[in-house]
């Protein structure tokens, strides 16, 4: 009888561990946090769409990106140049972005609204190098936008 009691109170010590440990990741935003789904996005407005794709999985450095690339853009977004809009490819009326756009992980995307089949785009693939210097991710984000539009700032 006591091997039963040693092996109850075990579990609950691995539950007590596991549910601290839970505790410990989404108050430390370790922990992935799904992104509801929703209606489909309305047809683009701006002659640039900046998608910011993410997985269900939103580390740190994936957050970061976020809102460095929505600063960077910030002004071109307020002028109407360009359209901001985040999209979590693992949802699954968004899954096929990850094999139309070849994502394996968060990246930031510009794509010309123009029509053009396939749309012309732009992975800015430095941003994860660059997202702990926020100047520095907003002076490339903005050269590849103005690159990207012809020179137009």
């Amino acid at each position: 009888m006591k091997w039963i009691r040693r092996l109850t109170t075990a579990g609950l010590i691995a539950f007590v561990v596991a549910s601290l440990g839970l505790a410990v990741a989404d108050a430390t935003g370790l922990r992935a946090t799904p992104t509801p789904v929703g209606d489909p996005p309305p047809p683009a407005t701006a002659p640039v769409v900046a998608y910011y794709f993410h997985s269900n999985h939103r580390c740190p450095t994936c957050r970061a990106i976020e809102a460095n690339g929505q600063a960077a853009l910030a002004d071109a977004v307020r002028d109407g140049r360009v359209e901001w809009r985040v999209v979590n490819y693992d949802a699954a009326a968004n899954k096929h972005f990850a094999e139309d756009y070849e994502l394996a992980f968060a990246s930031l995307v510009l794509v010309a609204t123009d029509g053009g089949s396939p749309p012309r785009r732009k992975t800015l693939d430095r941003v994860w190098g660059l997202h702990a210097d926020p100047p520095a991710f907003a002076r490339y984000v903005q050269a590849e936008l103005a690159a990207f539009t012809g020179g137009r700032p």
